[in-house]
């Protein structure tokens, strides 16, 4: 066999070996995964009994508060979740315009819940494995409720609970207006011209500009900074994504 059929030959060999990896890895936790997103959409009843917060304030246990996750950072503590997904996180939902593309702090069950539901034949297994892992590490779910939203105007609050307990251990009002904001795009396109036999062809660069408005995409960016912010507010301590 020469280099080069070697060397494919133990190239195909480890891309299947990891096309089965992922799906064992899924297996593995399967079980206990899905037990701790039926967990936390237990939640749900409790939450309902909530009333609005309208002053800041958490109770934490013993668990230190980290978000942060990935190969090379501690397994998170903790994460965001949206009340409507709360019905089931196995099942992407997109209600409501701010929830279409969620905070970047909001995503972990969902992505776990998709595992489940579609399976891991085409995810990375490493990447697969940091993410149920780091669901099953889950003690803290922060719920995030939306009470208006309207132009620029959020007005909600969120509800810490623990997982341990099935409790709320505090929580804190959202309440804020999100500057307008439109970005300036520029599309470029050339269009071919014909010409005289023995020419060569004619191109025109056409340019034009026009405006977005990106309002949605704002109030996402401002919605992840003020429970950023409030969260560093209550617990000094907690360990966060930079």
């Amino acid at each position: 066999m020469t280099p080069s059929r070697l060397a494919l030959t133990v190239a195909l060999l480890c891309l299947a070996a990891c096309e089965r990896e992922a799906p064992r890895i899924l297996n593995q936790r399967r079980a206990a995964v899905s037990a701790k997103l039926d967990r936390v959409q237990t939640l749900r009843a409790t939450l309902a009994s909530v009333p609005p917060f309208k002053e800041p304030g958490l109770t934490l246990g013993t668990t230190p508060l980290i978000f942060t996750g990935g190969p090379s950072a501690p397994l998170p503590t903790a994460t965001v979740v949206y009340e409507q997904a709360l019905t089931d996180l196995r099942v992407l939902n997109e209600d409501g315009p701010h929830y279409r593309i969620r905070i970047g702090q909001a995503q972990l069950l969902e992505d776990c819940g998709e595992l489940l539901r579609r399976g891991a034949d085409d995810a990375v297994p490493a990447v697969a494995k940091a993410r149920l892992d780091s669901c099953l590490n889950i003690e803290y779910v922060f719920v995030l409720r939306t009470r208006t939203f309207k132009n620029h105007d959020f007005q909600g609050d969120v509800v810490a609970f623990s997982l341990a307990t099935g409790r709320p251990i505090g929580g804190f009002p959202i309440d804020f207006t999100s500057a307008s904001r439109t970005d300036t795009v520029t599309s470029t396109s050339y269009t071919t011209t014909r010409s005289r036999r023995g020419r060569a062809p004619g191109v025109t660069k056409n340019t034009s500009t026009r405006t977005v408005n990106t309002d949605s995409q704002q109030v996402r960016f401002d919605l992840a900074d003020a429970i950023e912010a409030e969260i560093k507010e209550l617990a000094p301590s907690v360990q966060w994504p930079k």
